[in-house]
């Protein structure tokens, strides 16, 4: 079941969420496919990580979107837990972005999977009548 499945905006100021443009971006990132591109980029055969890495990124980008300055505060959206669930440690975090600095590999797979979903955007935004709205 996907983490989105549950959600419903309603006006009437129960279940108020602080930072509502953060289930956007992380929305985004999961509609577009961007976040299991990521996921692929570093899922190792055989492997059953704790923690999808595709995922775990986002969520960075996410923390780093409500001003996470550091690994540490990868947390910085837990008030958002019951949407997001519990974000990942610092430690899977470092976990996940240590072979990107060790190696350039990593992070020109990251750039084709962005593109990739660059473009997977860009065609739904074509197919439709108006356009990019």
């Amino acid at each position: 079941m996907r983490w989105d499945y549950w959600l419903s905006v309603a006006g009437d100021a129960k279940g108020l969420l602080g930072h509502a443009g953060a289930v956007l971006l992380r929305k985004c990132a999961d509609q577009s496919g961007l976040t299991a591109e990521l996921g692929t980029v570093f899922a190792r055969l055989g492997a059953c990580p704790l923690w999808d890495k595709g995922v775990v990124l986002v969520q960075l980008a996410v923390a780093i979107v409500l001003g996470a300055t550091s690994m540490r505060q990868i947390s910085v959206p837990a008030h958002q837990a019951e949407v997001f669930g519990a974000p990942p440690s610092d430690s899977t975090v470092r976990r996940t972005l240590e072979p990107i600095e060790a190696d350039a590999v990593p992070a020109r797979r990251i750039a084709r999977a962005r593109a990739k979903a660059r473009k997977h955007v860009w065609a739904l935004i074509d197919a439709t009548e108006a356009g990019f709205p």
